[in-house]
């Protein structure tokens, strides 16, 4: 008889609200260029900012022509988290609420063309130059 793989639940990967970068009771944004590391830490993880950037759009808090200064704080904040983003899909996967709310950043029509993370990282800085925030 042939052994069947085991049925199993779905759970979608949590997303967790960092006190340093995210106040879940006020719906406040601490952008990442002000943001502290967590104690311990050196930097703040990419996971960490890809949760902070999905828990904002879910709240319908970002400023759609200003969400570069929102989220990061500066240009150059925004540029190095792109520079991690481009490469972060070589050791670990977009998890589908980071995908959807960078989707919703990005605003862009279909997934086609937003696959990989250096395709993710590209169409966010086309959005962030079309409407004039790089």
């Amino acid at each position: 008889m042939t052994e069947l793989i085991p049925g199993h639940t779905f759970n979608l990967r949590p997303v967790v609200a960092y006190p340093h970068l995210f106040d879940a009771n006020t719906k406040k944004v601490i952008p990442l260029s002000e943001a502290k590391p967590a104690k311990g830490e050196n930097r703040i993880p990419e996971h960490e900012v890809l949760d902070t950037i999905t828990l904002a759009v879910e709240a319908g808090i970002v400023p759609s022509e200003s969400w570069v200064s929102f989220l990061f704080g500066t240009v150059e904040a925004f540029e190095s988290f792109m520079e991690e983003l481009e490469e972060y899909d070589e050791q670990f996967r977009i998890a589908d609420r980071w995908w959807f709310a960078l989707y919703k950043l990005a605003n862009v029509i279909d997934e086609e063309g937003f696959i990989s993370s250096q395709e993710i990282a590209d169409k966010l800085r086309e959005r962030a130059e079309e409407t004039g925030q790089l």
